[in-house]
């Protein structure tokens, strides 16, 4: 069968463009069928699920498979083993985003079962038979006496065989294998393995992967160069830091002969002095290796030393790995070299690994060498300045570059080079110069590297990827290679060269590709890069789910994976469902929100959700400057955030950190643009911030902020200003407390003018089924009277100040009712109450009712912001206030007299919350609001604190008691002094007495009424009493209560330090209470009332509602144009961290100045007085 073949533009040196044919079969020698190895590498490569069986050929790799729809419509294969359809990783590849720590691989412990396994797979040859070549040596290299496992003796036959290695050598399981160190060996070992050069290739890389624990590379750099003359000090040091960021950009595997001499000993000498960047892997020929007895052992896997003695052929100590190939020869050889050529092939055709070989120096035979390369449609670029064959290239290509271009000669003196054109096809001299020449014209992969004119070594090797080798002409594949280098700026390069070239369909398809695994692993500028030149973001959003089982491949996202199995029902090894998602979203920002809506138009917003809950923030930020509304998104990143925080449970310190530092990054962007947005416009921006977002329940964006707790962004005056329009309501902006005060002592004043309402303030009224608009200073009569007295009382305001009075009076009845008329009843009845008690009972039923209400209202209510009820301490307060009230209640209800005195008492303990809850009334105050915080805050820290204090109380109490009283005269009563004596002993109430000899007795006599049992102690047990009371005086008094204080004054440090944030938070957060509530009792029973006889007149007429009018149609033009002011501002506030602050610099050039002549003044003043 005829080789197929691949055809690769490649643009020359000097800008010529020609065709070069590549076989792209690879060669048939020492290659099997696809085994499990070479199937994933093709899955990786290039999206083919059609050539493996199970998951279990993936799965043992470390490779997860996820399910993608990603431009692939049809289904995977069914498994024999899962009976599930298998995911498309189309596309896919086996990037990492940390580099390999070559060190660590190499210091991991090689298993016995691996050790069995490698010396089955790996097998040696030794020559059996002797074949008499000269010098009474065989032609393996060998005396008679050397041969150890000798079977025939063939003497000066002419007639026998020649020497084969197939023929006469025997088979036999390695004998060297383990770690070694030679002298100056760096700071790791190496492995070593002695291998025959029929060795298949997939063993190789089983053995490399496996059990020698390296990744795919992701490029190989194939060293060329067998001079031994040292190259220039600075020509070394500038080669070996490109070759080592090389190394560590694209995951790169260095392969040499692995000597000490040559490029071999300059990529020795890069591993030890840049800590091991990339694998290094050597192929020397075992039986040359100078010193090869020190690597045998009789146990395998071993650690030896490796001495070369005084040997011409040694092996480099700092290789990381060496595959010694033995041919069954000790002499010179070239198997080596043979089975070195034919492993880098199989890596580019079998793993598609990129393969380029770089020519460090070199001899006429590394021309001849570079010249076969060339012929098979190698990649092979020169390093100018590194003497030897690559020099005299370079030097022989400038010279012709020269007079081809009709340039004057660059040599020294002038002299002409015509003549070199002249001997290029007979002189045998420049045969290997003129070959590589015609090569170079040709279109061959031949570059040259000045050093000394570049400084991007890794930019010159990936633009050699991206043109050269098979499969970088396509667009897509050109950008994976970029991407998985990190180089943004050869991708712009190559969207620019391809943006004619290529047709607009196909180009944005591989764009699109290229864009999906760069979200995937998290490449953010790459992915913004992507999305400016074209990229389908519609199709990476309909492969959205694909995105969320990527946290399978990131490490550093696997806590989504973990969230989706505890709180999303998601099971392992099952399809994500869009279910799923929604259930994890729903779990962390708990309003309701969708991950899928056909409603939302934005791709972006979508992206950006899935880049915040993979905790990627460059990604995250990134689509952020492409959604429609930027503050809203913002904010909803920020209260998923939040509640990632707060509602579920993160694993890793590392993702805690994270959230956090996310959370202010997106808290900063969405002030920031607010900020903008409110210099540049304030009734637009005003208008965007009270725009309601129906899918999480009609939020704003201050309600969106209330409850993510942003209360930075709560507290800009832009949010203030809203929240005291909310707080007023329909009153003036200068309305007085006064005006407000008589309307509610006065209710008929609320026709005056007394009443404070707004004069635009309008209200809907229906005609004919359709609400109508009219002002309200238009009404006259009872309609009038009904709709200011409903504006007056539905004001926030209004509410809270009716309910500060009406809770004063609620506290004078409690009083007056407990201290004076709350008396034992014989035979309980309502009718022998006094009046203020019926009052009492009948204003705690209707704080029932409303606290029920409340309640309600938190779960199902989708119109506006709600407190989350549980949390707020006020309704917990509350809540003990009624309860204690019902149970005293009950109690006093009894015909008992004990009982009514426990229900008395139960009502007196009331008092105590009754009492704080009036705390409430001043949260509103500046002065005050903080301080109540604190207060909250300080409780924390106390209950801490007496935690801590009740373990050192009960230990020291617990020895105390057990001194004083022996166990046969221990009561139930004594144990009340376990706690009662440290207890006291911390305010100075020491017990003194008690440590007496007879103290212990009289003491217990006297607070037990004589009841407790003698218990006298000996003056050891008192010694250890007062050492005891000694130590817990000092670390109650001296280290706890110092604890305390400490706690105390840091929350009190922290919350004065952000007082006037902390107080505007809380002003939105009374807002949002009294918005939602009723009058308070007892007028809330007038309110149920109201409410109850019109829900009767409409269910008795059959009267609706009036139809409202479809607000979706009047504002759809108003919310565009609110959304393109906010985008506006969002690009100029992202431009404007482009630009730079010129008055900065010149201030700050003007401090260098200034301190250049302080320095030169000091500097003259010195040398004056050394004169």
């Amino acid at each position: 069968m005829g080789d197929s073949v691949v055809e690769i533009n490649l643009t020359a040196v000097n800008g010529t463009t020609a065709g070069l044919k590549v076989p792209s079969e690879p060669p048939a020698r020492r290659i099997r069928p696809m085994t499990a190895i070479s199937r994933i590498s093709k899955i990786l490569s290039d999206g083919s699920i059609s050539e493996y069986d199970s998951d279990s050929e993936i799965e043992d790799f470390g490779i997860r498979p996820i399910r993608s729809e990603y431009l692939t419509p049809r289904e995977a294969p069914q498994s024999a083993k899962s009976q599930r359809k298998h995911p498309d990783l189309r596309g896919m590849t086996y990037a990492a985003k940390k580099r390999v720590n070559v060190i660590s691989t190499l210091n991991k412990e090689v298993s016995q079962d691996s050790i069995s396994w490698i010396q089955s797979a790996f097998e040696i040859k030794e020559c059996d038979t002797f074949l008499l070549d000269k010098d009474e040596v065989c032609h393996c290299g060998r005396a008679k006496d050397e041969h150890e496992k000798l079977k025939a003796v063939v003497e000066g036959n002419v007639e026998s065989p020649p020497w084969d290695d197939l023929r006469h050598c025997t088979m036999g399981p390695t004998n060297a294998l383990g770690t070694m160190r030679s002298s100056g060996g760096g700071r790791a070992t190496t492995r070593y393995i002695r291998l025959s050069n029929e060795s298949d290739f997939d063993d190789v890389m089983h053995l490399l992967r496996k059990h020698w624990h390296l990744k795919p590379p992701g490029i190989a750099l194939s060293m060329i160069g067998s001079d031994q003359h040292e190259l220039p000090c600075k020509l070394s040091q500038t080669l070996m830091r490109d070759l080592t960021k090389v190394g560590r950009t694209a995951r790169a595997w260095y392969i040499t002969e692995g000597l000490d001499t040559g490029v071999s000993e300059l990529i020795g000498t890069m591993m030890l002095t840049h800590s091991y960047p990339a694998p290094a892997i050597a192929f020397p020929h075992w039986g040359r290796i100078s010193g090869k007895e020190t690597l045998l052992s009789d146990e395998a896997g071993s650690h030896t030393y490796y001495d070369a003695g005084m040997g011409s052929y040694r092996l480099d100590g700092h290789h990381s790995h060496n595959l010694l190939v033995d041919d069954g020869r000790t002499g010179q050889s070239s198997a080596h070299e043979q089975y070195r050529l034919d492993f880098e092939e199989y890596l580019q055709k079998m793993w598609n690994v990129p393969l380029l070989y770089i020519s460090v120096g070199g001899t006429e035979l590394d021309g001849k060498f570079i010249s076969n390369l060339l012929e098979k449609g190698k990649v092979v670029t020169l390093v100018k300045g590194s003497g030897g064959f690559t020099d005299d290239y370079c030097d022989f290509h400038r010279h012709l570059e020269e007079q081809i271009l009709g340039e004057k000669c660059s040599c020294p003196g002038g002299v002409a080079c015509q003549d070199i054109l002249d001997k290029m096809d007979h002189d045998p001299n420049i045969k290997v110069l003129s070959d590589l020449w015609k090569h170079f014209q040709n279109g061959a992969g031949l570059s040259i590297y000045d050093v000394s004119k570049n400084s991007d070594f890794d930019s010159h090797i990936l633009k050699l990827l991206v043109t050269c080798l098979p499969g970088g002409g396509s667009v897509d594949k050109q950008l994976e290679i970029a991407r998985n280098w990190s180089r943004v700026d050869i991708a712009e390069h190559i969207l620019g060269e391809h943006l004619d070239a290529t047709s607009g369909a196909r180009m944005k398809e591989g764009i699109t590709r290229t864009l999906f695994h760069g979200l995937i692993w998290g490449h953010a500028e790459f992915c913004g890069l992507l999305i400016e030149n074209g990229a389908d973001i519609l199709d990476v959003q309909a492969n959205l789910l694909t995105l969320y089982e990527s946290a399978y491949f990131t490490p550093r996202s696997n806590h989504v994976i973990h969230l989706l199995e505890k709180y999303g029902s998601f099971e392992a090894g099952k399809p994500l469902t869009v279910d799923h998602v929604n259930a994890l979203l729903n779990r962390i920002i708990q309003n309701g929100f969708t991950a899928y809506t056909t409603e939302e138009t934005d791709p972006y917003f979508e992206l950006m959700v899935w880049a915040a809950l993979m905790l990627n923030e460059n990604l995250a930020v990134l689509l952020w400057k492409y959604t429609q509304d930027p503050v809203r998104s913002a904010l909803l990143c920020v209260q998923m955030l939040w509640g990632m925080k707060t509602h579920v449970y993160l694993e890793k310190a590392d993702d805690k950190r994270r959230v956090k530092e996310l959370y202010s990054v997106f808290e900063g962007l969405a002030i920031s643009v607010l900020e903008k947005g409110w210099e540049s416009d304030s009734n637009l921006t005003r208008q965007a911030m009270l725009s309601k977002w129906d899918r999480l329940k009609g939020y704003n964006y201050t309600d969106l902020a209330f409850h993510a707790h942003a209360r930075r962004f709560v507290a800009h005056p832009a949010c203030q200003e809203i929240i005291s329009a909310g707080w007023r309501g329909k009153f003036k902006k200068d309305t007085r407390f006064l005006y407000v005060l008589l309307v509610i002592l006065f209710p008929i004043l609320v026709m005056t003018p007394l009443a404070p309402f707004d004069k635009k303030v309008r209200y809907k009224r229906a005609v004919q089924g359709r609400y109508r608009v009219k002002y309200i200073d238009k009404l006259t009569g009872f309609e009038a009277l009904f709709k200011r007295a409903d504006a007056f009382y539905s004001t926030p305001v209004t509410k809270f100040w009716m309910n500060v009075f009406l809770y004063l009076i609620f506290i004078c009845f409690h009083c007056y009712t407990l201290l004076y008329q709350m008396r034992y009843i014989e035979e309980f009845s309502i009718g022998k109450l006094f009046w203020t008690e019926i009052v009492i009972w009948i204003w705690v039923i209707l704080m029932i009712v409303e606290e029920a209400q409340e309640i309600i209202l938190n779960f199902i209510s989708k119109n506006s912001a709600k407190i989350t009820y549980g949390r707020d301490s006020w309704n917990r307060l509350e809540w003990a206030v009624i309860l204690l009230y019902v149970v005293g209640l009950i109690f006093r209800s009894m015909p008992n007299d004990d009982m009514f005195l426990a229900g008395r008492t139960i009502i007196a303990v009331a008092s105590v919350p009754i009492f704080l809850r009036l705390l409430m009334i001043f949260e509103y105050k500046l002065s005050l609001g903080p301080i109540l915080l604190m207060l909250r805050e300080m409780c924390t820290d106390l209950g801490i604190f007496l935690f801590l204090l009740l373990i050192f109380l009960v230990g020291f109490g617990i020895s105390y008691v057990a001194i004083l009283i022996p166990p046969e005269r221990m009561s139930g009563l004594s144990l009340s002094a376990v706690f009662m004596y440290p207890y006291f002993q911390m305010f100075g109430d020491f017990y003194l007495d008690v440590f007496e000899l007879d103290g212990a007795s009289s003491y217990i006599d006297k607070t037990f009424n004589g009841t407790a049992p003698d218990a006298r102690i000996t003056t050891a047990q008192s010694a250890v009493s007062v050492a005891l009371l000694v130590t817990w005086v000092m670390i109650s008094t001296v280290g706890l209560v110092n604890l305390l204080i400490a706690m105390f004054s840091d929350t009190y440090r922290n919350i004065k330090d952000n007082q006037l944030i902390i107080w505007k938070f809380q002003r939105y957060k009374i807002l949002v209470q009294y918005r939602s509530c009723t009058v308070p009792p007892p007028f809330s029973l007038f309110h149920y009332l109201v409410w109850a006889i019109r829900w009767v007149v409409r269910r008795c007429t059959g009267r609706n509602r009036a139809v409202r009018p479809d607000k979706h149609k009047n504002d759809h033009w108003k919310d565009i144009m609110v959304r393109t002011f906010m985008q506006d501002v969002r690009d100029e506030y992202l431009s404007s961290l482009d630009k730079v602050d010129h008055n900065e610099v010149l201030s700050k050039l003007n401090t260098v100045e200034q301190h250049l002549r302080i320095m030169r003044r000091v500097g003259n003043n010195t040398s004056s007085l050394y004169a």
